[in-house]
């Protein structure tokens, strides 16, 4: 079940669950009764925040269906249970229409060639007629109505108040409040509303067939028989979209889709499946040999204990170990649930296509592949790329160990969330789509019990030298009481400047002469170096892109020690610095942006507003791809202005580039803002260049 946040989903999978007897009375999102969305964050949110689940038997075949959050900053937790389905529902809000997150689900939808159910939810809110075009544009197909709203949503007045035009059946259905509903004949004002959309019907069903296709030239009509036959072999061929509607407020049209599911939607097995072995080659998943399953998601259960939901995609779970594909590990589960939203009872005669979950402890995230043994992953499903970071950080020290713990739990439970810990300021980063995102994963983890701090990740400045300097020295020496040498050590460095992304070169300069410096003592002197690079002279960040050559020094047989030459190399890197001089350097990014054409100026302008340099812009017709380099530091909040003036529709890639010299407007500041003490922080460890995560 798919679709834009708000647009009825999860009431219209109440309203099947009240159908097919699961409860008495229908829950309510808004009133926090709902069946599917009992989770503490969902209920907070009032909108689904992750998977849920409800099974029942409906015409005697059993129906699994996951609900799906329909807010674009959770869209990797929706794609992740579309590629593990055989088809979906589409629920489109009849009165706003195709919306954002109707676009991004018909894009997946079309690029997993899933059968594809519509349905219009509260059309007795109203209706428009341009939606069917709109749908059949963006799912590349035929988008028909089998149904129609009446009543005074729709057509046929206020005296069809709870009533549609069923179009395949050829019959009106007038709903009860308590979801049951009796045919009628159709009144002879609607007759040509009924012709027109049978006819519609069947023309987009016999063009998908030959033989269909030929009797309904000849013919002009396509028996009632012959119609449900070639739109069952549609459906599921993704050559018609067949659009219901539906009003769960009003108990209207729940049985019929209901009866459309059981009938139309493939087995598991119909559904072929590529998985990549060991090697990475593709190879089909036969249901009926290996086990192979997929990870859902990690959840807490009312009492916080932790649970995964699967879907089994190949085999019965075996008696012995389960394996993580990615990681080899190795997992003992002993008991597997059937779930229905907060309840759930023991499995049995679980196989291919069950959804079960598990409270026994396993170590995977969401969109891991389970198998019995072989190193077989599901192949597909790729998470989208994070947007927004923010730096997170324990309110208290002592949550510091819990925090780690709470992190990782949070993003096992979310394949959109990424975990990155910059190796230059030391800063952990949590990335996700958008603001929004990132506000709900921090609500996880507090409802795991941590307080956690967040920011925008600092922004990790180094600096460089300026020039080359030759012949620096740097000497340690102690005297004793007796005026006489206890400690020495001597050695000569030259620094020049490189690529600061390079990091820095220590360079044995002296070669295989022992003469001045002993080898035993010129790796002393390179660790000595690190360490003076670990501050600058400036504003002490990191230095990068220094070269420091080893062109000469001293010892003394007896007085000297490893020590005595590190703490040599240090003086001299430091000398060296000081008197090359460093600039203050800043990283910039070089970003990809795809966009609607119709944003292609505000999204130019704010590039250039903030530093940014544009490098090249594509359109194809309704897609725009922008290539620039942004400073980082205003990269940081570049998603969540990008989300704005693209109204959800934009999305961009990122990946470190180079360095340049802060502005001399910004250096000031900058400089005033380190958070580096030059004398306290040399113990630090040396940093290297970030990866780019």
């Amino acid at each position: 079940m798919v679709g834009h946040r708000s647009c009825g989903k999860t009431t219209l999978l109440e309203s099947f669950a009240r159908a097919a007897h699961v409860v008495r009375e229908q829950g309510s999102v808004d009133d926090g009764s709902s069946l599917l969305d009992h989770g503490a964050a969902s209920r907070r949110f009032h909108t689904t925040t992750e998977l849920a689940t409800i099974w029942f038997d409906w015409a005697g075949r059993p129906l699994q269906l996951l609900d799906t959050p329909g807010s674009e900053s959770l869209s990797a937790t929706r794609d992740l249970a579309l590629h593990s389905v055989e088809a979906a529902v589409l629920c489109v809000d009849a009165v706003s229409g195709v919306q954002v997150g109707t676009e991004e689900c018909c894009g997946v939808l079309v690029a997993l060639g899933l059968p594809v159910l519509a349905v219009l939810t509260r059309v007795d809110r109203g209706f428009d007629d341009g939606v069917f075009a709109q749908l059949g544009a963006l799912l590349g197909t035929r988008a028909v109505p089998v149904q129609l709203p009446l009543g005074p949503g729709g057509r046929g007045g206020p005296e069809l108040e709870g009533a549609i035009l069923d179009v395949l059946g050829r019959q009106v259905l007038r709903y009860a409040a308590d979801g049951s509903h009796s045919p009628e004949p159709v009144p002879d004002h609607l007759q040509e509303v009924l012709a027109r959309a049978w006819e519609e019907l069947a023309e987009a069903v016999a063009i998908t067939d030959d033989a269909l296709l030929e009797h309904y030239l000849e013919y002009l009509e396509l028996p009632p028989p012959l119609l449900r036959e070639g739109l069952h072999r549609a459906v599921r061929s993704r050559a018609v979209v067949p659009v219901f509607v539906s009003s769960a407020a009003s108990g209207v049209g729940a049985a019929p889709i209901l009866d459309a599911l059981a009938e139309w939607v493939p087995a598991v097995a119909d559904v072929p499946r590529l998985a990549l072995d060991h090697d990475g080659n593709p190879e089909a998943i036969d249901p009926d040999t290996g086990f192979v399953a997929r990870v859902l998601g990690e959840q807490r259960d009312a009492d916080g204990a932790p649970w995964h939901l699967l879907r089994v995609m190949a085999g019965r779970p075996p008696a012995g170990d389960w394996f993580t594909a990615r990681t080899g590990d190795r997992h003992r589960v002993r008991k597997l649930y059937r779930i229905r939203g907060p309840r759930r009872a023991s499995a049995a005669g679980v196989g291919p296509g069950s959804i079960v979950g598990t409270w026994d402890p396993m170590e995977v995230g969401a969109g891991d592949t389970l198998t019995d043994g072989a190193r077989t992953e599901l192949a597909g499903f790729r998470a989208p790329a994070p947007m927004v970071a923010w730096s997170v950080a324990p309110a208290r020290t002592s949550d510091g160990p819990r925090l780690d713990a709470a992190l990782l739990a949070t993003c096992r439970a979310d394949p959109g969330l990424a975990l990155h810990t910059d190796t230059l300021t030391g800063a952990v980063l949590l990335a996700g789509l958008d603001e929004g995102h990132l506000k709900i994963a921090v609500d996880r983890i507090r409802s795991l019990g941590v307080e956690v701090e967040v920011a925008l990740p600092p922004v990790g400045y180094v600096e460089a030298p300026r020039s080359v300097v030759e012949g620096v020295e740097g000497l340690h020496i102690r005297t004793g009481a007796d005026g006489l040498v206890e400690e020495f050590g001597r050695c000569e460095v030259t620094l020049s400047p490189t690529d600061p992304l390079e990091g820095n070169v220590f360079v044995d300069g002296i070669g295989d002469e022992e003469e001045d410096v002993p080898h035993r003592y010129r790796g002393a002197i390179d660790a000595g170096v690190r360490e003076a690079l670990r501050h600058g002279p400036t504003a002490g960040f990191p230095v990068m892109g220094a070269e420091l050559a080893l062109t000469g020094g001293a010892y003394d047989l007896l007085q000297s020690t490893e020590e005595h030459f590190r703490m040599a190399g240090q003086r001299a890197a430091r000398a060296a610095l000081e008197r090359a001089g460093t600039r203050v350097l800043e990283p910039w990014w070089e970003v990809e942006v795809t966009a609607p054409a119709r944003a292609l100026g505000d999204l130019l302008s704010d590039i250039s507003a903030q530093r940014g340099r544009v490098l090249s812009t594509e359109v194809t017709g309704e897609i725009a791809v922008v290539v620039a380099h942004c400073p980082y530091r205003e990269l940081r909040t570049f998603g969540t202005r990008l989300q704005r003036l693209s109204h959800g529709r934009a999305r961009f890639l990122a990946r470190e580039s180079h360095y340049e010299p802060v502005p001399a407007s910004h250096l000031g500041d900058v400089v005033a803002g380190s958070p580096h003490a030059r004398q306290g922080s040399r113990r630090t460890e040396a940093p290297r260049r970030p990866d780019g995560a």
